[in-house]
């Protein structure tokens, strides 16, 4: 009876170790439903990775070609025909005395007794000018000289027009028929003109073309104490307020005067710096002997 029941139990242990081990093997394995979910579950949740292009993937672009400017050849400048006329522009220049000229001076600035030994034509010029009148309007100005002071009056009245300097009337004298006394009553600036100094037998630098009078109406000519029964000689006669320098007046020629000073810096000597008589009006260059 004990045998039996010691085989009972010997056979009850080892189906209960056989099911221990059964039991241990089916936990520890995967049945192909769970297989099949799990990899289910990493398709899903696994990144997509993208292609990454090659560099062979890529087109190749022909490069596009840079434009090159054409550029035109610069034309050489056409050259200068010599003139007889020296431009320093459109309105101020210097010309010789055209025939045209000529014609108008004869008899008058040109007079018949000249002596063209001294002085001619050829050595003469005419220039040409622009200013500032009275009234502020721009003029056109001509003035006849001699050849040696032709680019001191194109720099100077060019310089005189350029900072506003005002001017009555610059004329030929042969506009006045060569009176010098009706030329200066006008107010007329004006240069050659052959003629005697005033009451002498000299001549005048003007009959050289080497003087000129600027504004003559408001500077006067002046001998004081010359005149009739002692009173002061003063020319022309409607300036007498004028020959008094201290008074004050528009136009007045003196040492502060830009007219006076550009005619100083191009070695012009001026009356009003003599000591027998004044000449306020009056520059002169004393290039040639009289």
């Amino acid at each position: 009876m004990k045998k039996e029941l010691a085989k009972y139990l010997l056979i009850i242990s080892f189906i209960i170790i056989g099911c221990v081990i059964i039991a241990r093997s089916i936990k520890g394995a995967e049945t192909v439903a769970d297989v099949a979910m799990r990899e289910t579950t990493q398709v899903s949740v696994e990144p997509e990775i993208e292609k990454i292009p090659q560099i062979s993937d890529i087109p190749t672009l022909a490069p596009t070609p840079t434009p090159v400017p054409t550029i035109e050849p610069t034309p050489e400048p056409e050259p200068q025909k010599e003139e007889l006329t020296e431009t320093v522009n459109e309105s101020f220049y210097i010309e010789e005395i055209s025939d045209e000229l000529k014609e108008r001076m004869r008899g008058k600035s040109y007079a018949a007794d000249i002596d063209e030994s001294i002085v001619n034509f050829d050595m003469l010029r005419h220039v040409v000018i622009k200013y500032n009148d009275f009234e502020g309007n721009v003029k056109d100005g001509e003035l006849v000289c001699n050849e040696l002071i032709a680019e001191d009056l194109l720099e100077i009245f060019k310089e005189l027009y350029e900072s506003g300097y005002m001017l009555e009337e610059v004329s030929l004298i042969d506009k006045y028929d060569a009176d010098d006394d009706m030329s200066m009553e006008a107010n007329n600036t004006s240069c050659f003109n052959y003629r005697l100094v005033d009451r002498s037998d000299k001549l005048s630098y003007h009959a050289y073309g080497l003087a000129i009078d600027v504004n003559p109406l408001y500077n006067p000519y002046v001998e004081y104490g010359k005149g009739e029964n002692g009173s002061d000689y003063i020319c022309p006669t409607q300036s007498v307020f004028y020959a008094y320098r201290d008074n004050d007046f528009p136009y007045k020629i003196d040492e502060n005067d830009l007219c006076y000073r550009l005619f100083k810096e191009h070695g012009f000597k001026w009356g009003g710096d003599w000591n027998s008589c004044k000449d306020y009006q009056h520059f002169e260059k004393r290039l040639i002997q009289r």
